[in-house]
């Protein structure tokens, strides 16, 4: 297979000098993000480049509700709050759910901007914005989609997940239980916010009466009335 200079990119998790590659006679240096099937990947995968514009995006969004909302029933309100303003966080969230507090605190703050001018109350809290619209935050959401992944890698329904996460079996009043084995990390810096290290921790969370259970649909119906807490990522309050 030959490189096409014109559809390649250079990320270097080194940048301290320039770093350059050649493909047929094209120099291509590296860069500190490039964007890959609509994901901005930075050169130390943290992804801020990413939820930045994202929330860049939303904010526009929510300033074009408000201009619309004032005409229409609450009912509807609601509905373009999830077609224009949480569909900007649903593409491909298990890639960059686990990000920095201060990118939490921004999708937050976003987030209960746009409840406060949906539901016309500046008086409520963020949490009792969300209970009145039947939601979670983005965060718990992104939980909720990482336990189901979890799931599946548990049961052998995904090829993909079985490769992310280590199974072992354990013996518990002499019955064989399979559970999930957090991979070993050398630095908190290199894999402490990864899916492999998180995964299991946060499969320990879920009720233990779902996680016994062996039927996928019944696992979803099940996970999406559980509010996660908790959670052991460095994005939430200890």
């Amino acid at each position: 297979m030959k490189g096409n200079a014109s559809k390649t990119e250079f990320i270097a998790n080194d940048t301290r000098k320039e770093l350059n590659i050649a493909i047929q006679g094209e120099i291509i240096y590296n860069s500190n993000s490039a964007k890959i099937l609509g994901m901005y990947f930075d050169n130390y995968l943290s992804f801020e480049d990413y939820i930045d514009r994202r929330c860049k995006i939303a904010s526009q969004k929510i300033s074009a509700l408000s201009r619309i909302v004032p005409y229409v029933n609450q009912a509807k309100k609601q509905k373009l709050m999830n077609a224009f303003f949480k569909s900007q966080f649903n593409y491909c969230p298990l890639v960059w759910m686990f990000h920095t507090r201060r990118l939490e605190n921004k999708i937050n703050n976003l987030h209960e901007r746009c409840l406060k001018l949906v539901f016309t109350d500046e008086n409520l809290s963020f949490e009792e914005l969300l209970e009145k619209d039947g939601s979670m935050t983005f965060h718990q959401r992104n939980i909720q989609l990482l336990t189901i992944e979890l799931f599946k890698s548990k049961w052998n329904i995904s090829t993909l997940t079985n490769t992310i996460f280590f199974r072992n079996i354990k013996t518990v009043n002499t019955r064989p239980v399979m559970f999930f084995k957090p991979r070993a990390i050398r630095t908190v810096f290199h894999g402490e916010k990864s899916l492999s290290y998180l995964g299991p921790k946060i499969w320990e969370l879920v009720p233990e009466e779902f996680r016994h259970l062996n039927d996928l649909k019944q696992f979803k119906e099940k996970i999406k009335h559980w509010k996660p807490t908790l959670c052991p990522c460095t994005g939430c309050p200890v």
